[in-house]
């Protein structure tokens, strides 16, 4: 009688931040997020332009009620990244690791900011406006772009979301490595020359004129902390937490409607936006994903951080063509919406596979 081995169970693929396996739930809802930030920007000027004119019409409704589910994106990010940061197993190098995360983030950061200074310029003369006004010029126009660089909040508006990540891997690690830091020598010096590239803007900035893109870090930090504690907590009720998100989001279209479009109530620090962001949480959090949907959701997963950086030049295209025409306002908001989305996780995959994620992201 022959004996055969039993199978093997597949382990999951590590998580670059560390040797911890990667979560599908966790990686379903970091796709679900990048999704959901596309939306945002997508739906914005359906809904500005309508409340300008007090037209409300179809696309109007649509792109209210989407946008405003969205809001929690950028929280749920955050929150994301702290759980992955602050769960993270130890290295034996943390200066070596921490060298090559902030690599990962920086060197696409300033690739993306020269992309959006070309766009810039290719899409003046379609928008119909001037990179400078007669009272400044290529010069000042250059100087200010390179400021935002190197001060933030980048050459584009979403670019700010990329100066608070990197800020906050650098309070995270420190500290994940505070213990540490007394009983290695080299990992005290690190420490001690991050601390001084986190707080040192803070007092340099005001002899330049300048404005700190981490000036509303506290949030950021929280949402860190928040996602920390809710992924590591006993799973929440899911019907309870589709409640939280569906009520905090119908709040947020009713309080649109009253006070106007991007105020105070869909402010990321914000009672409703925090609540339909533990909602949403709530909701995917321990998840059960079908077997043969799960390497299509990490693989996914994998790309959000290029859909995050792109989709802004995607929608560029999408506004300079279809959003010229004649079409309907309801079939060139679904067409520019769905079609950022696919298209930018399109190029994501198409970069990636040319082995290029480590400059495009």
């Amino acid at each position: 009688m022959t004996v055969t081995e039993a199978p093997r169970p597949v382990a999951a693929a590590p998580d670059r931040l560390g040797s911890r396996s990667r979560r599908v739930d966790v990686e379903a809802l970091r796709v679900l997020a990048a999704i959901l930030i596309v939306t945002i920007h997508a739906t914005s000027s359906s809904i500005s332009g309508p409340e300008r004119t007090g037209e409300f019409d179809a696309s109007y409704w649509l792109a209210l009620v989407t946008n405003e589910a969205s809001r929690c994106a950028v929280p749920v990010f955050f929150a994301i990244s702290g759980w992955a940061l602050l769960s993270r197993s130890h290295q034996a190098d943390e200066a070596r690791w921490l060298g090559g995360r902030l690599t990962r983030l920086l060197v696409p950061l300033l690739v993306w900011n020269l992309i959006f200074i070309g766009d810039a310029w290719a899409v003046a003369p379609a928008n119909g406006t001037r990179l400078w006004t007669t009272s400044g010029g290529p010069g000042d126009w250059l100087l200010r772009e390179a400021t935002a660089i190197l001060a933030g909040p980048g050459t584009r508006d979403h670019l700010w979301f990329m100066y608070y990540l990197v800020a906050l891997t650098m309070v995270l690690w420190l500290v994940q490595v505070a213990p540490r830091v007394l009983v290695e020598i080299r990992t005290r010096w690190v420490a001690g020359c991050v601390a001084a590239a986190v707080i040192l803007p803070y007092g340099l900035a005001p002899a330049f004129h300048a404005s700190v893109s981490w000036d509303g870090f506290g949030w950021a930090l929280g949402y860190a902390v928040l996602g920390y504690l809710v992924f590591t907590a006993k799973p929440p009720s899911r019907s309870l937490s589709l409640a939280l998100y569906l009520g905090s989001v119908a709040a947020l279209v009713v309080l649109e409607r009253l006070t106007g479009y991007n105020t105070w109530p869909a402010s990321y620090f914000g009672p409703l936006v925090l609540a339909a962001t533990i909602g949403l949480i709530g909701v995917l959090r321990s998840i059960s994903i079908p077997g043969r949907w799960q390497p299509a959701t990490l693989a996914a997963a994998k790309l959000t951080f290029g859909v995050y950086l792109v989709h802004p030049l995607v929608l560029d295209l999408f506004r300079v063509t279809i959003g010229k025409s004649s079409a309907p306002d309801l079939l060139v908001l679904v067409v520019s919406w769905l079609g950022a989305v696919v298209l930018s996780f399109a190029l994501a995959a198409l970069w990636h596979r040319a082995r290029l994620g480590r400059v495009l992201g």
